[in-house]
């Protein structure tokens, strides 16, 4: 399935003021839909910067399933991929997801994430990180 800039903007409009962010309804246990919009790429000598997501196959559309506690990747370096939630906190403002993901083939270490999210706009970041490298995905999520 090919999704087009046009189609990810409208998808994120509509999840930027969809009024299931209240705090009473995301909460951490219904399943969530995010979409990442924008990355950042950073490494010990060159500092950081911003890329295409395309460039790190980074996964545009995540499925949170709380009751599973795991996250699935619908497009991107892995798709279809199941990450499981290590930990998952949530605080009054904030559920704070974490995991660990073993080396792939072209890759010779795994890494650390950790997925933020704000209970009360749905906002997102995403950091992965290894001692190589580290990004940090933007986007927003919505109730499903």
């Amino acid at each position: 399935m090919k999704v087009t800039v046009f189609t990810l903007s409208l998808l994120v409009i509509v999840m930027m003021h969809n009024s299931a962010f209240a705090s009473s309804n995301f909460d951490g246990s219904k399943p969530l839909l995010c979409v990442t919009s924008k990355v950042n790429e950073c490494h010990p000598v060159n500092g950081c910067e911003e890329i295409d997501p395309a460039k790190i196959q980074a996964p545009r559309f995540l499925s949170l399933d709380f009751t599973k506690k795991q996250i699935k990747t619908s497009v991107g370096i892995q798709y279809g991929k199941a990450s499981k939630m290590q930990r998952v906190q949530v605080s009054e403002n904030n559920i704070v997801i974490q995991g660990i993901e073993k080396a792939l083939e072209d890759l010779r270490t795994g890494f650390g994430w950790t997925l933020t999210i704000d209970k009360e706009n749905g906002h997102m970041a995403i950091t992965g990180s290894n001692p190589n490298e580290s990004y940090v995905l933007f986007g927003v999520c919505s109730l499903l």
